[in-house]
């Protein structure tokens, strides 16, 4: 499902609210818990459960308790941090109130709400409670909306958030889904596995020795990003577009990014030759030809060619850098920390580097690397150096005309204050 605009900016000054921070693996919220706060990932991941399904993995700028929220009742699901999460906590009742302040914020949810009956309805129902089996006593009758002082409205909307396929999809959207598959008579297609109608084909000619090739392009519609980390990492639901990040001679394997792998200098094909011809051999098992889909190890060897190439290319330390924190990005998809961690660190280097030879050219790319220097900073635990440049980069003359970044900054900033109080 496309990520929701839940109105960050607007949410993170709403009056009590709070940061907290979780570990890989710790519980946020357990079903039947009451609905007393609305979460907002801001940075990190979280899988929802139910009933031992997974419900929908989350990144920043998703939110959490959505369901409770609106409903008025408990928690329908079990959401449990992949990796170390930062989120907003909101009460209840500011974020109530909040719904009549922002319509952005009021759509985001309500689009939020949509979204997230259709994956409890495609989990299928939760587990039977010990009240619902045979040797337990039939539980009290619940008290009726007006003893209880309750509005009728709360519990019949709880009743409906969570009633799954019933309410999961209107007869009138039914009816015209049935009819658009109908005019179309096409299957539902996995985007997530390669297949020939997901590509189309750009000619290329390698400068270093001249092979001209085509090279495979995902189509924009096969792209299907879940989420994205602090870092800029997107997750993909469809086919990982990262693989195919970096052009590669089949013949020589020359490797450049696409806005520059028309052209090289004479004293870079030289230097850039004599570093590949050693290594030919150890990846002559690959095929970058467009024969055959890129996997992760094609990914891998694409980016470690950049780099031996691009290390014979002038003002190349940032992108350089770039490779390394894409090879981070294949270690971290892969569940390898101490990797992720150790490619990260010599990134956040080759950035620093890239700053001092002065290659960030424009105002958005000095900010854009800055606030990287600082996330992979905070990322390999150097928490001191990520403030530092933290620091810098909401100080920058030029920060507030480049709003993403500006954001970001303002997010990492609370979670370091935040890391720095529970220490």
């Amino acid at each position: 499902m496309p990520r929701r605009d839940v109105d960050f900016v607007f949410l993170r000054g709403l009056p009590g609210r709070r940061v907290v921070t979780a570990q890989a693996g710790e519980t946020l919220l357990r079903p039947g818990d009451p609905g007393s706060h609305l979460h907002v990932v801001v940075s990190g991941r979280v899988r929802l459960v139910r009933g031992g399904t997974t419900v929908a993995e989350l990144g920043a700028g998703e939110l959490i308790g959505e369901v409770a929220l609106l409903a008025g009742g408990s928690h329908p699901y079990e959401a449990i941090a992949q990796a170390a999460t930062t989120l907003l906590a909101i009460p209840a009742a500011a974020a109530i109130g909040a719904i009549g302040q922002s319509a952005k914020f009021a759509q985001g949810l309500a689009q939020t709400a949509a979204d997230r009956a259709l994956q409890l309805a495609a989990a299928g129902p939760p587990p039977a409670s010990a009240a619902e089996t045979p040797d337990t006593p039939p539980a009290e009758a619940a008290p009726s909306a007006s003893d209880a002082g309750v509005p009728p409205a709360a519990p019949l909307l709880a009743a409906g958030l969570l009633l799954g396929e019933a309410l999961a999809l209107p007869p009138w959207e039914a009816d015209r889904q049935a009819a658009k598959a109908a005019a179309e008579g096409k299957p539902t297609i996995d985007k997530a596995v390669p297949r020939p109608e997901a590509f189309w084909k750009k000619s290329y000619k390698c400068p270093l020795c001249d092979f001209p090739f085509p090279m495979l392009q995902v189509r924009d519609q096969f792209v299907e990003i879940a989420s994205r980390d602090s870092d800029f990492y997107e997750r993909h639901r469809g086919i990982n577009a990262l693989h195919y990040a970096v052009v590669v001679c089949p013949h020589c394997y020359f490797a450049a990014m696409p806005d520059d792998f028309g052209r090289v200098f004479a004293n870079e094909r030289e230097a850039i030759e004599r570093a590949l011809a050693p290594i030919r051999t150890r990846i002559g098992h690959l095929d970058f030809s467009d024969r055959e889909f890129r996997t992760a190890q094609h990914a891998q060897a694409s980016f470690e060619l950049g780099i031996v190439c691009y290390s014979h290319r002038r003002n190349s330390y940032r992108k350089v850098a770039g490779f390394y924190h894409r090879l981070a990005w294949l270690a971290r998809a892969a569940g390898q920390e101490e990797v992720e961690r150790r490619h990260l660190a010599v990134a956040r280097d080759g950035y620093v580097s890239a700053l001092e030879r002065r290659e960030a050219d424009d105002p958005r790319i000095e900010l854009t690397v800055m606030y990287l220097i600082a996330d992979l900073s905070r990322r390999v635990g150097d928490t001191a150096e990520a403030g530092k440049w933290v620091g810098q980069v909401l100080q920058h003359p030029q920060v507030e005309r480049h709003k993403l970044i500006a954001d970001l900054a303002r997010d990492l900033h609370l979670e370091l204050r935040a890391g720095r109080r529970a220490s």
